[in-house]
């Protein structure tokens, strides 16, 4: 079998176990200026400078983990809400619809630093990104 029928067979997985069965839900991609991209607002690089009119669009996820990681230190427990999901994309997508790192995802009410990106792509026509990311304030 070659890439293009697999790609094309786990397309249909896809459609008939998480597409159909309402799995993939939606959420707001908030894209920010390219000059502020993927910068930690611990960074010494943040200017604390906020994109008046940051780029926002509807995209969908499958939700595949949520947590709460505790990190106790001396003046106290900080806790870190992490959100892990799938993205699922056919690579025709726009700069600003894809998932990457360094973006705001707005979920459940709350917003997400995407922190971490794992693409993996099948014939160039189907891109299945594992994501992480972290609940910012």
């Amino acid at each position: 079998m070659d890439a293009r029928k697999l790609a094309s067979k786990v397309k249909q997985i896809i459609d008939k176990h998480i597409r159909s069965k309402g799995y993939e839900i939606e959420a707001v991609l908030e894209t920010p200026a390219p000059d502020t991209m993927n910068l930690d607002r611990l960074s010494i690089l943040d200017d604390g400078q906020v994109q008046d009119n940051p780029i926002r669009e509807t995209v969908k996820i499958v939700v595949t983990g949520h947590d709460l990681e505790e990190n106790g230190t001396p003046l106290g427990d900080n806790p870190i809400e992490t959100l892990d999901f799938i993205s699922i994309e056919d690579g025709t997508e726009p700069e600003h619809r894809q998932i990457q790192e360094g973006r705001i995802l707005e979920y459940n009410g709350k917003r997400y630093n995407i922190v971490l990106v794992a693409p993996a792509t099948l014939a160039g026509q189907l891109i299945i990104k594992e994501c992480q990311a972290r609940a910012v304030q």
